[in-house]
């Protein structure tokens, strides 16, 4: 009787303890993103920059600490630097790149102080431009930020050089974090649609060349609703795209056609059931 009191009482105090342990956190796995230097404008800061490392690593602690994101550095997975091919690089070329290192996003960043001169004083302000994307093929957009410094940073005399870094350093850490936070918000964002159920169409484009149909499917990711899409069958002159989003066919094919007329495409457009047909239609020119 006295070893089963035991064997009770020992039960017992597993189970309590078990009660009272912290349980297992089952959360998504951390979305894997490698940042990109993409210097557009002579004045653009290149990756060596003392400036451009502390914009960077300011956006990494921001998008890993508060986003959950595993921020891959280019240079430490591959030798195919920005500097070393010397000239810009596609789209297609950063998602090679990214895919080979296993990523699940890829993340553009250029940073750009500028001086201006305003009732004889000399000031610095900074932009920081990120545009990210998910690298699995479908072109999705993440998120586009364009942030530049609200107060400018005035450049203590003698005006030299290094009081001029030092202030575009200055302007840029301003502007780093929000940033950061930004694209943050907008990669959240996207989560909580791609969760969302919605209805699932199919946009068959027609006399699209390869270059227009990938601005389209840009403009056509910011929508209200997108949920995802993915290209089913390329030709020559078009693509059947599946397109999944939380607006029905009558309002997409109203946005679709917004869309295409800023763009200055004329198409036509017919919908029936889940199937929208975008047609280009060819401008003839004048005969004199």
């Amino acid at each position: 009787m006295r070893k089963l009191t035991i064997l009770f009482l020992l039960m017992l105090s597993l189970s309590l303890s078990s009660l009272a342990a912290p349980q297992a956190s089952y959360a998504l796995d951390e979305a894997k993103a490698m940042i990109f230097i993409q210097k557009e404008h002579p004045e653009s800061l290149s990756r060596s920059s003392r400036v451009f490392k502390q914009v960077l690593a300011e956006i990494t602690e921001v998008l890993q600490q508060d986003y959950d994101m595993d921020i891959v550095d280019e240079v430490a997975a591959t030798s195919d630097t920005y500097e070393q091919r010397g000239g810009l690089r596609k789209k297609a070329e950063l998602i090679a790149v990214a895919t080979e290192a296993d990523c699940d996003i890829a993340i553009i960043l250029q940073v750009t102080p500028w001086m201006e001169s305003k009732h004889g004083l000399k000031k610095v302000r900074s932009q920081i431009f990120l545009d990210a994307f998910y690298v699995d093929g479908s072109g999705r957009k993440i998120g586009l930020v364009d942030v530049s410094t609200e107060v400018p940073v005035t450049i203590r005399p003698p005006h030299k050089k290094p009081q001029i870094a030092q202030a575009a350093a200055e302007a840029s850490k301003d502007v780093a974090a929000q940033a950061g936070n930004e694209l943050g918000a907008q990669y959240l964002a996207k989560l909580e649609r791609r969760d969302e159920k919605g209805g699932v169409y199919t946009i068959v484009f027609k006399k699209f060349n390869a270059n227009e149909l990938e601005d389209v499917l840009d403009a056509f990711s910011q929508i209200e609703g997108y949920v995802s899409h993915k290209q089913l069958r390329k030709t020559a002159r078009g693509a059947k795209v599946e397109y999944k989003s939380t607006s029905d066919s009558s309002v997409l094919s109203s946005e679709f056609e917004l869309i295409l007329k800023d763009m200055e495409f004329r198409v036509t457009t017919s919908s029936r059931g889940s199937n929208i047909t975008l047609s280009k239609m060819r401008i003839r020119k004048n005969r004199r």
